[in-house]
């Protein structure tokens, strides 16, 4: 009785399913609302499950019609017919003619993951060296998503508006087509990093990327895959919330009685 509610929680005003949820579609070719999402989302992840085609990330922040893709470092690229709207209650899709592939090809199953956000204002910018060109926070759900532009300056400060230190932060040049996504456990790993698609981590022994975290910042340095003058750059920072989320390691043991990774609820997506 005397442990304090979680802020999202079966007992509490806010459900996970409020934040966060992944939602199963069958394409149509034609302009649909796709409307189980539960809430406005903020970030999309959209993939086609029938074929081989890209992952495509939408993001409020950005704008509808810009995809960004995970599987590939190609810069932003924009299309009318993919998502085209942030709904109250989900979003929407076109009817692919410009042929994108990345939401509604009749008959292919989709899956879409969706975050919420939420808030685009007031952001503490303690530590701010860099100022945010748009951004949107939920604190409460621990997930930010930020724009910036680069300045190719050392030991910069970038706002995340968390509230409280992120355990994963991701940051992608939207400009440059042969940038990789970067990303990194700072939590976990200190200035080690990794990107989408190689296996392994990359060992930051000379402080290239800096992702030092503050409670209000991100530190980032002068390199070309973070901080490129005049570049822009979309950054999306995650926290541990109790009950909620869970960002961590474990170590395998290659067995069938395989490890068992405590996360303090069933988790919705690994």
């Amino acid at each position: 009785d005397n442990i304090t509610e979680p802020t999202i929680g079966p007992n509490s005003i806010e459900q996970a399913d409020d934040n966060f949820n992944t939602v199963l579609y069958t394409g149509n070719a034609t302009d649909t609302n796709i409307t189980t999402v539960g809430f406005q989302p903020d970030l999309v992840w959209a993939k086609n499950r029938s074929n081989a085609y890209h992952h495509g990330l939408f993001d409020s922040v950005r704008g509808v019609n810009k995809a960004l893709l995970s599987s590939d470092t190609a810069a932003e690229s924009t299309h009318t017919e993919q998502l085209t709207g942030f709904l109250s209650n989900g979003f929407s899709v076109g009817d692919n003619s410009d042929s994108g592939n990345f939401v509604n090809i009749n008959t292919h199953n989709y899956v879409a993951w969706n975050w919420k956000a939420g808030t685009t204002s007031g952001i503490d910018t303690t530590g701010q060296d860099i100022t945010p060109t748009g951004y949107t926070f939920n604190q409460d759900a621990g997930f930010s998503i930020v724009a910036y532009t680069g300045n190719k300056t050392d030991q910069q400060g970038v706002p995340h508006g968390l509230g409280a230190k992120p355990d994963w932060v991701i940051i992608k040049d939207r400009d440059n087509a042969s940038t990789q996504w970067v990303m990194a456990f700072p939590q976990i790993s200190g200035n080690d990093y990794f990107y989408f698609d190689t296996q392994a981590k990359s060992t930051d022994s000379g402080n290239v990327f800096y992702f030092t975290p503050t409670t209000t910042t991100v530190e980032i340095s002068d390199h070309d895959e973070v901080n490129k003058n005049a570049t822009k750059y979309i950054m999306y920072c995650f926290r541990s919330i109790d009950g909620y989320s869970k960002i961590g390691t474990y170590e395998g043991n290659a067995s069938d009685d395989g490890t068992y990774v405590w996360t303090g609820f069933r988790p919705r997506w690994v």
